[in-house]
């Protein structure tokens, strides 16, 4: 596995939102692929810095509304949804012969068991697979049905953005009450 701090990562960001506002590009989409990744607070700040409308996409999230229309179980990592979408775009990276229930131990915590309270979990001490879901009944025509879902809407979103106005009240944002 290979990590890139926060840090690190939020510079790169930065310096790719820089030169696309420079070649005036304004509205800009972060379309997250990872779990851990959370831009709420750089979002916030980089807009109040710079003459851009950002906003974080996790695609997993697109067709949450729906989700039951694809899968019968909730999911988590390494889950039914997650290993649907792998068997959709990479069947021959799943080792379904390996697959695991994604039992884990409960938290110690019970603000944490009952999710108001939050924390990082690190999968490799969680159980010998690293997986906190069950990819039980996971199949490739259901993770295709789920990635027609969630690639139509971010397209759809796209396209409303690109079409949209930048004015003052773009987004309901004023930029001028940011310190």
């Amino acid at each position: 596995m290979i990590h890139v701090s926060q840090n690190s990562l939020e510079a790169i960001l930065t310096d790719i939102i820089l030169s696309l506002v420079h070649h005036n590009i304004h509205k800009i989409l972060l379309l997250n692929g990872h779990g851990g990744n959370d831009f709420s607070t750089f979002i916030r700040q980089t807009q109040c810095r710079l003459d851009a409308h950002l906003f974080q996409c996790n695609w997993w999230q697109v067709g949450s509304d729906r989700y039951d229309e694809f899968f019968d179980k909730p999911d988590d990592h390494a889950g039914i949804m997650e290993t649907s979408v792998a068997l959709a775009l990479y069947p021959e990276l799943v080792e379904s012969q390996n697959a695991q229930s994604g039992a884990t131990p409960p938290y110690r915590f019970e603000a944490l068991r009952q999710k108001w309270v939050r924390t990082s979990r690190r999968f490799s001490r969680m159980n010998d697979h690293c997986a906190a879901g069950n990819p039980q009944g996971a199949s490739a025509e259901a993770g295709q049905r789920y990635l027609d879902l969630v690639c139509d809407r971010i397209a759809t979103f796209l396209i409303e953005l690109s079409n949209s106005t930048l004015d003052p009240d773009f987004h309901s944002s004023n930029l001028r009450s940011c310190p």
